[in-house]
């Protein structure tokens, strides 16, 4: 998409309420930015300055909507949706592939909604709300985001080639901010036969939400350029902005639109825009230059013949199946809160009844059973009584989380055993559980060797801990590949509501010289050509995503290798963890 196209998405977002929602694919944390920037000033020229909120992968509810600082009051900490609710707010979402359960059902309730009703502790309250989504997703993680918030955002912005600079310059050239505050005066009208139109025109999905878009982006489209009826020439401009790829002839109804172009315009059905433009002096028209470029005479002339543009795919989800739970329904888990004081693990044994929270209904039967003799003797029926029901003693859930991400290239010339030592001794004492991200371990599968290797265990006593650990090294360094799977896990970790893990600690033990890129580690290709410092920048990039993530101890083992020996401490600087240096493996005979 050019940054023509962008803007005029953007006015038509700022515009219409049914148009907030924008998915932008492929993009970067600057072209994000310079989005947001641009929308906010077009919302100023149609409303007030809106605030801004960013949903991040790991955002709790509290955060989201707020929470009282005294059971039973209003309200007082802000939150990213509740605060200054009836103000325009622009809500930011850096990566929706990542993104927990709470935010994924934030999205589905509140995009696209004329209302939102909020229960929580013990508050009832309904709004109508004010906010424009942007969303920010790669095209190898669509499969990992739920098909129904995909049909919620169906504007699309795919800016391969963009340049922030070039886009606010174009911005502040243009003559959209005059058509802005022209447009809010005016409201256009559609015609009856347009309508059969719009209504066969192939749009898929899996509802109207992207017919509906096509009909409301014509309608902002000839509100922008001033226009009394909304004319064909919007609705093919609207579906080129969408990136309809549109292959099968759409069924005309009613009225021949061939006949009524070729026809002289009438007062009553008008489809070719007019030239005359009331515009000021010196200020140019670019909607009547990007209207006139997006349909030539061919295609005003051949509305008969198959359609077909040439833009790309918006609608990326069409060309995947989604084999995964994906359309399965959000639900929460039951996640007992710490000052409830409940333990919900594996039950180890019971014993008579302290509280009434957790019953253990067969032992409660059994000590029944023992005193029906007695019972039966003097004629009377079974009676359970206080003494007889019992209580589970369950094992405590693990609230400590240790991930090693060992670089299995580094353990020949370093004491690794005395480095992460420590590490499992803390573990042990908390009952932690482990995991473990193998990174250039032998693989004799050469696909799977350029992978960095997970595996999670129970606790530290586990068997197999040993054997994990003395895994023949390989020759690849998958090390982008191994943080992305940390960062994956710790996302998961505290987004997973039947998991009640409160401390995590990440302990990576590596000279930082990843050689696989993490493109090559997720499709398994193996590289064919040097990839110079692919790997080391994508495993840098990586490392900043996890420095974002709060409340993780994160331990950087540096086993001071020959070359390259600033990368340890660089990647420790990226992720803002501390460094501790790892001691030489001394040979026999030295």
């Amino acid at each position: 998409m050019i940054e023509d196209d962008i803007l005029h998405l953007l006015a038509s977002a700022s515009l219409s309420s049914y148009l907030r929602n924008i998915l932008i694919l492929d993009g970067s944390a600057q072209i994000l930015e310079s989005i947001v920037s641009i929308l906010s000033e077009m919302i100023c020229l149609t409303s007030y300055t809106p605030r801004q909120g960013v949903i991040l992968p790991y955002s709790t509810e509290d955060e989201l909507w707020g929470f009282p600082e005294i059971p039973g009051f209003p309200f007082n900490s802000e939150g990213i949706l509740y605060s200054d609710k009836l103000n325009p707010r622009i809500i930011k979402i850096p990566d929706l592939a990542r993104i927990n359960l709470m935010a994924k059902r934030t999205c589905i309730v509140c995009i696209n909604q004329s209302h939102i009703a909020i229960e929580r502790y013990g508050q009832k309250d309904l709004w109508e709300p004010n906010m424009w989504w942007i969303a920010q997703a790669m095209e190898q993680d669509i499969t990992l985001v739920s098909p129904h918030i995909l049909d919620r955002f169906s504007v699309r912005i795919r800016p391969r080639t963009l340049e922030p600079k070039r886009i606010h310059v174009l911005w502040q050239q243009s003559g959209l901010r005059h058509q802005l505050k022209r447009a809010i005066a005016i409201h256009p009208t559609f015609d009856k036969s347009l309508l059969e139109y719009l209504c066969t025109y192939p749009m898929s999905g899996l509802g109207m939400r992207r017919d509906i878009t096509l009909t409301m982006l014509s309608y902002t489209l000839a509100r922008l350029q001033g226009e009394p009826h909304v004319r064909l020439l919007h609705v093919q401009t609207a579906a080129r902005l969408l990136g309809r790829n549109v292959k099968e002839k759409p069924k005309i109804v009613g009225t021949s639109y061939r006949n009524q172009i070729s026809q002289e315009p009438t007062q009553e059905t008008s489809f070719i825009v007019p030239q005359d433009r009331t515009f000021p002096q010196n200020v140019p028209d670019l909607t009547s230059n990007f209207l006139a470029d997006s349909a030539n005479s061919e295609v005003m002339t051949t509305l008969s013949e198959d359609i077909s543009f040439t833009e790309e795919m918006m609608y990326l989800e069409d060309n995947f199946s989604f084999t995964n739970n994906q359309q399965a329904a959000l639900k929460y888990s039951i996640r007992p809160s710490p000052l409830s004081g409940l333990s919900f693990g594996h039950p180890i044994g019971y014993r008579p009844l302290r509280d009434t929270t957790d019953i253990a209904i067969i032992p409660t039967l059994f000590t029944a059973f023992r005193h029906r003799r007695e019972e039966q003797q003097n004629g009377q029926a079974m009676v359970i009584n206080r003494e007889h029901i019992q209580s589970y003693i369950r094992q405590p859930n693990p609230d400590y989380l240790l991930i090693l991400a060992l670089d299995y290239t580094c353990f020949s010339y370093c004491q690794w055993e005395d480095a992460i030592n420590p590490y499992l001794q803390q573990a042990y004492h908390h009952r932690a559980r482990i995991h473990i991200i193998q990174i250039g371990i032998h693989n004799p599968i050469p696909e799977e060797s350029i992978r960095a290797q997970s595996v999670e265990l129970k606790n530290v006593l586990v068997p197999q801990l040993g054997r994990i650990l003395t895994t023949p090294s390989g020759r690849a360094t998958p090390l982008a590949h191994g943080l992305d799977v940390a960062y994956t896990t710790i996302v998961r970790e505290l987004s997973d509501n039947r998991r009640y893990t409160q401390h995590i600690t990440l302990v990576v033990l590596t000279d930082g010289r990843g050689n696989i890129p993490l493109q090559n580690s997720r499709e398994g290709v193996i590289p064919t050509e040097a990839v110079q410092r692919q790997g080391i920048d994508d495993a840098f990039v990586k490392a900043e995503m996890l420095r974002q993530i709060k409340g993780v101890t994160m331990i950087v083992l540096d086993p001071q290798p020959k070359y390259l020996r600033t990368l340890p401490r660089l990647l420790a600087r990226t992720l803002g963890a501390d460094l501790i240096t790892v001691l030489p493996r001394i040979e026999r005979g030295q």
